[in-house]
């Protein structure tokens, strides 16, 4: 699963292949059970029941079909004289775009032919890959030659596409695989976790899932399983796996040997290898919990969308912040109301794994520093709306002295008749030409004025 945001505005992804494709409760029990899992109101955020897309919708959900049971194959090193292909076939591609100008990519993979769990190990941490997580100077002209000696894969061909050679010969800032953003239909597109994607995986095996019935705190390959490690250990210390596993890992039925683990960049199970795994546990993960898994990862990427636009806002003149930000809030709100739930299910399990995914993916901590700061954007916004008010009426008032100081004059001597014959007629010609000077006087030198009085340097 690949959660992106468009680097523009959002495109018209049916003019780059993808169907529309709505939903149908009476397609078959399976669809009727995972629609009912869950409340209402996130019913109307997944599950689109119109016949063409509605732009309303909080989401629109498409599907490439044509690449359905095409094989999808890359190379790995084994070491420096080795390599070795692993052969996956394609069981399903999917897009679902959020009205947050956030996305989904969901490429569905069977394993068939690699039935060991290091085979597992292996596919998950070299399949996600996106680019390589590091470079480093080359012996071969290959910047990538390092990290391919880790878990970046030497090629890729996804269905009927050219192979891709995944080597880098030059430094550049990082490039998608073609793979990706050919299925996508534009390159224009940001991921917005890091050089990985998502995995849900489910591994059914009655000899595993015995071995970590009671003592999967202190196994190794259940923390590679959930962590995505596929040769060593991503972590080195025995007291911090154990507690990182504690933290990872819903048991609520490890007595049957059925074990989930949830990270921020893994949805994985272990089970038995029975009809019940097969028929409702397997059912449950590919459709109930890839749904909540969907809905979550595009929460994530939307808080991270929205608080990249802050930053953006922030460097907006005071007009076009004030527009700006009523629209953003507009939009943030609803996103809280049409997407960001705090339960997704009334059944008691997923009450409890929702409850577990937000809490390892920290999304009410996100969602909380997102809110803090949204609110210092708007102090910001006014802040800078006050001070160009006040500058306004600053300078509204420095213009309007001369005017003022005339008025006052005129107020006070008023505007009557000179009686010339006598000392007290002469006495008012005198304060008439007097006042007429001050005027002439207060609107020519009224900036010097407000500066030896009033500190301010009218413009």
């Amino acid at each position: 699963m690949f959660p992106f945001r468009w680097e523009n505005e959002p495109i018209d992804v049916e003019n780059h292949g993808w169907k529309y494709q709505k939903f149908d409760i009476s397609e078959s029990c399976e669809a009727y059970n995972e629609y009912h899992y869950f409340h209402e109101f996130v019913q109307r955020t997944l599950y689109n029941d119109s016949d063409s897309v509605d732009r309303n919708d909080p989401s629109s959900y498409f599907e490439k079909k044509e690449y359905e049971n095409q094989k999808f194959e890359f190379t790995i090193r084994v070491d420096q004289n080795t390599t070795r292909s692993i052969d996956l076939i394609i069981d399903g591609v999917s897009l679902r775009t959020f009205e947050t100008g956030v996305a989904v990519l969901s490429i569905n993979l069977k394993n068939i032919e690699h039935r060991r769990f290091d085979d597992v190990l292996v596919i998950n941490d070299f399949g996600r890959r996106l680019y390589p997580q590091f470079l480093a100077n080359p012996k071969n002209e290959n910047y990538a030659d390092e990290v391919q000696n880790a878990f970046y894969p030497l090629d890729i061909t996804f269905g009927s596409m050219v192979r891709e050679d995944l080597a880098v010969r030059s430094i550049s800032r990082f490039q998608l695989p073609t793979y990706i953003t050919d299925l996508i239909g534009v390159s224009t597109i940001k991921p917005l976790l890091d050089d990985r994607m998502f995995v849900i995986s489910h591994v059914m095996d009655s000899a595993l899932s015995a071995a970590l019935k009671h003592d999967y705190l202190d196994n190794e390959q259940w923390y590679k399983y959930v962590y995505v490690d596929s040769k060593s250990l991503s972590c080195q210390n025995s007291s911090m796996r154990k507690n990182a596993l504690s933290l990872a890992t819903y048991d609520r039925w490890s007595d049957y040997g059925t074990l989930y683990g949830i990270t921020r960049y893994s949805f994985v199970c272990v089970s038995d290898d029975s009809k019940f795994s097969h028929d409702v546990i397997n059912q449950h993960i590919r459709r109930h919990y890839y749904q909540m898994m969907n809905l979550t990862l595009a929460i994530r990427a939307s808080i991270i969308r929205f608080s990249n636009e802050v930053s953006t806002l922030s460097t907006l003149k005071s007009q076009e912040l004030s527009d700006k930000v009523s629209d953003f809030y507009k939009r943030y709100i609803q996103f809280v109301n049409r997407m960001y739930f705090r339960e997704v299910s009334p059944h008691e399990q997923g009450i409890e794994l929702y409850t577990k995914v937000v809490d390892v993916m920290q999304v009410e901590k996100s969602i909380k520093d997102l809110d803090e700061e949204i609110a210092e954007l708007f102090q910001y916004a006014e802040m800078k709306r006050q001070a160009e008010l006040n500058e306004h009426m600053a300078n509204i008032s420095e213009r309007g002295i001369p005017l003022m100081i005339a008025g006052i004059i005129t107020g006070i001597f008023g505007m009557n008749t000179i009686d010339y014959d006598d000392v007290k007629g002469a006495l008012q010609y005198l304060i008439a030409i007097g006042s007429i000077l001050l005027i002439v006087m207060s609107i020519k030198w009224y900036k010097y004025i407000l500066l030896l009085f009033f500190h301010k340097d009218p413009k």
